[in-house]
């Protein structure tokens, strides 16, 4: 000990310094040691209060414990309770607290559970482990407040009746029909529980009884669907639940069944406007009575604006203040529901400017066009004439390619034109050799003056320069099939990869889509109740179901100058 001492007489101070300091460091900064490996492992029910299985329960609390220390996460979106619990007044339907050095959860139910009732609390994704977030897997209890557990169930799959493809983390709801008037719109389920991710669902324990099923994509913490906004579903027969019931299939789509209501009618600015609360997909709106001043009865010049909500009328007639037209309306919206009214109509001066002109042609500059070419203006208001002269096709130093009235198509209100021309196929075949040759594509372009086309409101369209080249077959596919069926009617579809339209065929049993672009395809069929028949959306309050949807099992990819056989339908 003395050399020791001794020793450090000769070390340096500023070293003794440095070292002690370099001690203290180490000390105040100590780091976790390394390796170990991540935990994955979910946390385990390990026990539940009652246990699962229990019958004459009467208590209020539900608790859930755990082999690790948990949190919970969005539980009042996650706990799925069937039958749903009666909630009181300006209070949940139960609160949470987590107690047992953070490995149980307690539920306190606000309200008693009712007799004779099988009741399944199901936490989901509502609780994790507090370390690692590890979402703890399937945490049920089912028990019974009389002396037996029922056991029936339902079970199935949801999907977009559009796309085929699984409707996920959709909520699936049972209402006993002993009260017909309760649906998915207006008041919460009976049982409930929501789709995994490929669509599927089941729903145990459930009493003995007659259901209506209905399924809606909501993910908000409610049980009722909004139909103006919301995709759903259902299934018309009433399911008798006296056994187990599996593989119920529930297709959803959009559609609004909310009553069609005629809210205003009246002048406004320069037009007279007659607006609806949802969207006209038709109507009709004619004069009663011809005006005295007419030889003739004169057209009533309308159409539909404000995302078609909206039937505007023109003052073609050079209507003053005072006069008053008498005519007859009939509007129809997506589901058939039809409104019939007599519509007084009339013009006041004002000083608000008329709305401008808005227009748009298709196909857009630069596309690869059909020899039968088919354009389309779209206006925002009602097109009165056409100078033909002004619309024609031209291609370097060939002759111009007048358009004619015959080729000629308006829509019922006039606010949409066609152009339906069959262009020369020698013209066409001449142009092709020489992209062939020169390894470039040829310009055909289509023109239209300003003013070809005069609005009711005396607006003239715009000019068009538009340049397009044309399909080689070599460079496009085909795709062709046969439909086996006895339904009346059916349109064949062809989808892109958004699930687009790119082509349909109607009630033709043998069918070929000609020119398709390379590329990746669905094909669905439409069924229809008729052969001349739109296809059917359904009306759930009607408990219509929309017309049968049906894929072809697989994508179909197309490859230049292919053809794809054998893509078969039989329903």
């Amino acid at each position: 000990m003395k050399l020791f001492f001794k020793f450090l007489s000769f070390v340096p101070r500023f070293f003794i310094f440095t070292s002690f300091t370099l001690l203290i460091y180490a000390c105040a900064n100590p780091h976790m040691p390394e390796g170990g490996p991540k935990d994955t492992i979910p946390p385990k029910l390990v026990e539940s209060y009652p246990p699962n299985g229990s019958i004459l329960f009467k208590d209020n609390k539900i608790v859930f414990t755990f082999d690790k220390k948990i949190e919970v996460q969005d539980i009042y979106n996650q706990l799925v309770v069937t039958p749903r619990l009666k909630r009181p007044k300006n209070k949940p339907p139960y609160t949470y607290k987590i107690k047992r050095h953070g490995r149980s959860l307690y539920i306190k139910l606000n309200s008693p559970l009712e007799d004779s009732t099988t009741y399944t609390f199901n936490l989901r994704g509502g609780v994790r482990d507090i370390t690692e977030g590890n979402i703890a897997e399937n945490p049920f209890v089912a028990f019974s407040t009389t002396d037996y557990i029922d056991t029936m169930y339902v079970a199935g799959r949801v999907y977009y009746l559009m796309t085929n493809q699984p409707a996920a983390n959709t909520l699936v709801s049972l209402y006993r029909t002993d009260n017909d008037t309760l649906d998915i719109f207006n008041s919460p389920p009976d049982y409930f529980t929501r789709t995994d991710e490929k669509g599927n669902f089941e729903i145990s324990h459930v009493k003995q009884d007659k259901y209506r099923i209905f399924a809606s994509h909501n993910e908000k913490d409610i049980l009722t669907t909004d139909p103006h906004t919301e995709a759903y579903g259902f299934l018309k027969d009433t399911l008798n639940l006296i056994e187990p019931l599996k593989d119920i299939v529930i297709p959803i789509l959009k559609v609004d069944v909310s009553d069609f209501e005629l809210q205003t009618k009246r002048a406004e600015g320069q037009y007279f406007e007659i607006s609806f609360n949802k969207a006209v997909v038709d109507y009709t709106l004619t004069l009663l009575r011809k005006p005295r001043r007419f030889r003739e009865m004169p057209i009533l010049y309308s159409n539909l604006v404000e995302n078609g909500q909206t039937i505007r009328v023109y003052n073609t007639l050079n209507l003053l203040d005072e006069d008053i037209v008498a005519a007859k309306l009939t509007a129809i919206d997506t589901v058939g529901n039809r409104i019939n009214d007599t519509i007084d109509i009339n013009f006041r001066e004002s000083s608000i400017s008329k709305e401008a002109l808005k227009t748009s042609f298709k196909p857009p500059f630069g596309t690869k066009i059909d020899p039968r070419f088919v354009g389309t203006l779209s206006s925002n208001k009602p097109i009165k004439n056409v100078i033909t002269d002004s619309i024609f096709f031209l291609l370097d130093s060939l002759p111009i390619i007048k358009i004619n009235e015959e080729d000629l198509s308006f829509s019922q209100h006039r606010d949409t034109v066609t152009i339906n021309k069959q262009l020369n196929l020698e013209m066409i075949a001449s142009i092709l050799q020489t992209e062939d040759k020169d390894n470039t594509d040829a310009s055909f372009g289509f023109y239209m003056a300003k003013g070809a086309f005069i609005t009711v409101d005396k607006d003239s369209s715009e000019a068009i320069d538009h340049k397009y080249t044309f399909k080689n077959p070599r460079e496009l596919g085909v795709i062709k099939g046969q439909v086996t069926t006895n339904a009346p009617g059916f349109i064949i579809q062809l989808l892109d990869k958004n699930y687009k339209v790119v082509d349909e065929i109607r009630n033709k049993k043998y069918y070929q889509f000609s020119e398709v672009h390379p590329g990746s395809y669905q094909v669905r069929v439409l069924v229809l109740k008729d052969k001349d028949a739109e296809w059917s959306l359904g009306n759930i309050k009607k408990l219509e179901e929309p017309g049968p949807v049906i894929f072809y099992p697989s994508e179909v990819t197309v490859r230049a100058n292919w053809e794809i056989e054998n893509i078969d339908f039989e329903f």
